[in-house]
């Protein structure tokens, strides 16, 4: 068996594997043995059929099957032990190979087209800034979250007076047919939009009835409508919302003090002294919602940026006969059309393939299980003082390891946060401080 190599192209490599009858005539007798104890030919008991039988019939695929594994072999053996780095995988060229399996003790040429991985220098590129957003609430957010807070963790009581923010029950008959039997629902008076109408239901008591229009009342917010009316939100353009609201029960929540211990409530495990402490960590919390988003926006800024400034030489014709090999489904007029779209990506593999290589990244299932024992221990086991927590973890760990996708998932996540490492040190980071609406603005632009 003869192999050997001649430089096609910028990043291209013809692999050329000569091979002769002594390399595979050995192994096509002993696959022919092996198939004769299987063989079922009608006139010969199983096992008992001639060789030359099964020459005659089976031959040339047997041979095909010998020869074809000799070449996978010797294929990747000589990419291994040479080093070579290759895109996709090697492409046969049928036009320069021959493949006679028919005829006996004849020689066989097969001849791969290998597109090779392009050098990659990132230390060389000169990298614009890239900017890491964070987002800050404005006061009227910081605000709304604080009133929602301090009633979250208010005080619930009945008054016998309906006032502005209060959750009213009561029984709604509709005017046009009052003849229809009536119904409970709820109104919460801080929805109304209607200053007119909200002020008919303030100072009301329970046996009391309200005619309003709901359409007027929530300023055709449909949501609140149908909410109300139980019904589908698309059932309040027809809808009779002329109603009659007779009052069976107040609900108010007065808003908790700003003290210690409404902020002991808030942040379980935190010790925070004043209100000034606690605006803070308001503030950062509203600040950590925005944190996925951010996240992202940085990631697919610094690959943008990578893509831009990283001069890779892709061999590009062996890339589409890999795209058009690899796609049965496709055409190459196809595969020419798509390229150009396709090279940014094709360019952000290489260039990830890179980061792994020159940052060690690599995600091992000890690393998976870690993770999974992180979670459950701050979710679950926190304050825990089991003796056997870390067996009791590591069970759940494993058992959580069972189903793949979960196991994937982990992977990654771990995965995109090593090359997020990998990019914050390839690249120069600009934080920036911004409003919600300024990064949404700069989220919603192509």
């Amino acid at each position: 068996m003869n192999t050997r190599t001649e430089q096609s192209g910028s990043n291209q490599l013809g692999l050329i594997i000569e091979i002769e009858p002594a390399d595979y005539t050995s192994g096509v007798e002993k696959a022919i043995k092996e198939f004769r104890t299987k063989a079922s030919v009608p006139g010969f008991r199983q096992g008992m059929v001639p060789a030359g039988v099964v020459k005659k019939m089976h031959g040339p695929a047997i041979k095909a099957d010998v020869i074809n594994k000799l070449i996978v072999d010797e294929l990747h053996k000589y990419l291994t032990d040479n080093k070579i780095s290759y895109l996709g995988e090697p492409i046969l060229n049928h036009e320069k190979s021959t493949s006679d399996f028919e005829a006996e003790n004849n020689n066989f040429t097969f001849v791969f087209e290998i597109g090779l991985q392009p050098e990659i220098d990132l230390t060389k590129v000169k990298f614009d800034k890239v900017v890491e957003y964070a987002v800050e609430p404005n006061e009227e957010q910081i605000k709304n979250e604080i009133d929602y807070l301090t009633r979250q963790y208010g005080t619930l009581s009945e008054p016998t007076e309906t006032a502005d923010e209060d959750l009213i029950y009561g029984n709604i008959t509709r005017v046009a047919t009052p003849e229809v039997e009536a119904f409970e629902s709820t109104i919460f008076l801080q929805a109304i939009e209607n200053k007119k109408i909200k002020k008919e239901f303030i100072g009301k008591k329970a046996g009391d009835v309200i005619s309003v229009d709901l359409k007027k009342a929530f300023d055709k917010k449909d949501s609140d409508v149908a909410k109300t009316l139980k019904i589908k939100e698309e059932e309040v353009a027809t809808a009779d919302t002329n109603i009659n609201f007779e009052i069976t029960r107040i609900s108010r929540i007065t808003p908790s003090e700003m003290n210690e211990e409404f902020f002991a409530k808030v942040f379980k495990d935190e010790t925070i002294a004043n209100e000034e402490e606690f605006l803070a960590k308001v503030k950062t919390q509203l600040t950590s919602q925005f944190s996925e988003s951010t996240r992202q926006k940085f990631m697919n800024d610094a690959i943008t940026e990578l893509v831009k400034k990283v001069d890779i030489d892709i061999p590009h014709d062996f890339m589409k006969k890999w795209l058009l090999e690899s796609n049965k489904e496709t055409t190459a007029e196809i595969v020419d059309a798509e390229y150009e779209k396709s090279l940014d990506s094709i360019k952000w593999q290489l260039i990830e393939n890179k980061l792994v290589a020159d940052n060690g990244i690599n995600i091992t299932r000890q690393d998976i299980k870690d993770f999974i024992i992180n979670f459950f221990r701050s979710n679950y086991f926190q304050n825990s003082t089991e003796e056997d927590l870390e067996e009791r973890l590591s069970t759940l760990a494993e058992s959580s390891m069972k189903t793949e996708k979960d196991v994937k998932n982990i992977y990654d996540q771990l995965f995109d946060k090593k090359i997020e490492e990998a990019l914050r040190a390839t690249m120069p980071v600009e934080l920036k401080s911004v409003t919600s609406e300024q990064f949404m603005e700069l989220v919603s632009k192509k």
